[in-house]
């Protein structure tokens, strides 16, 4: 639920009030009761327009892990947490089958954002959004841009620490050129990060984490 992540993240009760346009009271009154609605209704998930997709990649090829099948919904334009993706492909095997060991992107609150772009045409020509998710809420900030560079990433994640009101333990970031410039980890070598943005790290005091190079399977 948004308030108990934003909660969970620091926000002061009239903060959370504030950014759900409530009283202070009725935020009190749903900590006492435990939920922030009375309507009964399930939740409507961002993987719900992308699950008979995922069925029918799994009937035709059974062999696929779950993190070959959330890059495609991502390329698809799903923006949700793996983990919910995770689960569903989950209920999706046979008792005796498991998913292959990845790295989870769900975890506690405050530990991770992810960050990543999304590419989109416009009728003013092609933009890229920015997006930040936070890993255990799945809270997410955004701005479009014109382009993918360092100061690009450095001034979104400013905006983004402003509106979560906090700065996360680690980022992930995907294989971008702006953070990562070259990755020999599958030969046991080293992450090589860009010099200018690890002092914005260190100035903001979050460790950077990057994916392991995607490799397509045949």
């Amino acid at each position: 639920m948004e308030m108990k992540a934003m909660l969970e993240l620091g926000y002061s009760k009239t903060a959370v009030a504030h950014r759900l346009k409530v009283n202070r009271r009725t935020v009190t009154r749903w900590l006492k009761e435990g939920t922030e609605t009375k309507t009964g209704k399930p939740r409507r998930q961002k993987l719900d327009p992308y699950k008979a997709e995922i069925r029918a990649r799994l009937e035709t090829h059974p062999d696929l892990s779950a993190q070959r099948l959330y890059e495609e919904v991502k390329a698809d334009g799903y923006d949700g947490c793996y983990s919910q993706l995770a689960a569903f492909v989950q209920t999706l095997l046979k008792p005796s089958e498991e998913l292959e060991p990845v790295v989870r992107f769900e975890t506690a609150a405050g530990h991770q954002a992810q960050l990543d772009f999304g590419t989109f045409n416009t009728p003013w020509g092609k933009r890229h959004a920015l997006v930040v998710v936070l890993g255990y809420s799945c809270l997410q900030w955004f701005e479009f841009y014109e382009n993918q560079t360092m100061e690009v990433v450095m001034r979104g994640l400013e905006k983004a620490f402003d509106y979560f009101g906090g700065v996360t333990t680690e980022i992930l970031f995907d294989q971008m050129k702006s953070v990562v410039i070259g990755d020999h980890r599958e030969k046991e070598g080293k992450l090589l990060l860009n010099d200018s943005f690890q002092q914005f790290a260190r100035h903001w005091n979050f460790n950077i984490r990057a994916c392991w190079p995607y490799r397509a399977h045949d």
